[in-house]
């Protein structure tokens, strides 16, 4: 289904990349090539999929476990320094 997805994105095919959304396919997994689809969609400018595709990701985000938000932004995040006086 990811193949389909990102296919559907680089190709600009909005109606498709919904449709494969609410079958349950995942906007944020990545092709072959380490691209995701929004990656597909934005390199080929094609607003409409950028847009669908955006939208499902604010929503999965908000719908993300609160340990899983703070697992994925810890490990990506520099170390905190203290602020000098």
């Amino acid at each position: 289904m990811t193949d389909a997805l990102c296919k559907a994105a680089a190709a600009g095919d909005s109606k498709a990349v919904s449709k494969l959304l609410k079958q349950g396919a995942s906007a944020r997994i990545c092709s072959a090539t380490g691209h995701s689809p929004l990656d597909l969609a934005a390199a080929a400018g094609n607003e409409s999929c950028v847009t669908v595709l955006v939208r499902q990701l604010r929503a999965e985000k908000k719908h993300r476990p609160l340990s899983a938000s703070l697992s994925t932004s810890a490990s990506n995040s520099p170390p905190l320094q203290k602020k000098q006086k």
